[in-house]
């Protein structure tokens, strides 16, 4: 019985820890990312990549990929990621959903963009300034004339 207890705490300590883990990894690199330090997120990406769950490397590679102008490969993984079954934070979301914007912008996909752009105005304005709002509201108008 003693083995069984000793077994289970010990189950219990390692699963906090890894998870503890991940979430340092995941704050390391979205911190660089956050302050537009690529070089530095792609970096720690590539070293601690493997503490992270499949879901989360997938959307560091989406941000990452467009960054470094890689956009089929970041679009990719934000379908990938977006998919119903999926659950990430809508603070993650939102931030997909900028991506795959200016991932249309730079492929002169207007329609996509101004799809990507009514998904925030509808789902994330909460995490928008109002001046960051209407940026969004005059970039809609302007991508929409050039659809």
């Amino acid at each position: 019985m003693k083995k069984l207890l000793y077994l289970a705490v010990f189950f219990l300590v390692s699963t906090q820890m890894f998870a503890q883990k991940e979430e340092d990894a995941f704050r390391s690199i979205y911190a660089c990312c956050f302050q537009r330090d690529y070089f530095t997120a792609s970096e720690l990406f590539e070293t601690r990549k493997h503490e992270l769950s499949a879901i989360r490397q997938k959307y560091f590679e989406a941000v990452i990929y467009n960054a470094f102008n890689r956009i089929d490969e970041s679009q990719i993984r934000i379908d990938e990621i977006l998919m119903p079954e999926n659950s990430l934070p809508d603070s993650l979301e939102f931030r997909l959903y900028e991506t795959a914007g200016d991932n249309a912008l730079k492929q002169f996909n207007y329609k996509k963009a101004v799809e990507a752009i009514n998904v925030i105005l509808s789902n994330y304005s909460g995490f928008l300034t109002a001046e960051q709002k209407s940026d969004y509201e005059n970039d809609l108008k302007l991508w929409s004339a050039l659809e």
